[in-house]
């Protein structure tokens, strides 16, 4: 499997070494609500969850602290951003 970080071999949070590197593909679009904003389609780049195409999610998960690995904080005007964007 291949991840977006795979040089992460510890947690950006709590530095522990149990990461779950998951993806998903799929062929149908996803649904993301955010601070009254519903988006139908593939995932954006901008969310943070992106995978190596926008029909996958993309991301590593700490098992001890349950942290998201990556690029943490998202702002909120990039997330917006991001799924408000036109296809």
């Amino acid at each position: 499997m291949e991840t977006e970080n795979p040089n992460n071999v510890k947690c950006d949070k709590c530095g522990a070494t149990r990461l779950m590197a998951v993806y998903v593909q799929g062929r149908d679009s996803h649904n993301f609500d955010y601070e009254g904003i519903s988006y139908k389609g593939y995932s954006k780049e901008g969310t943070g969850l992106y995978g190596n195409f926008g029909d996958a999610l993309d991301f590593q998960l700490c098992m001890q602290c349950g942290k998201v690995q990556g690029n943490f904080p998202k702002e909120d005007e990039d997330i917006k951003k991001a799924l408000q964007e036109e296809e």
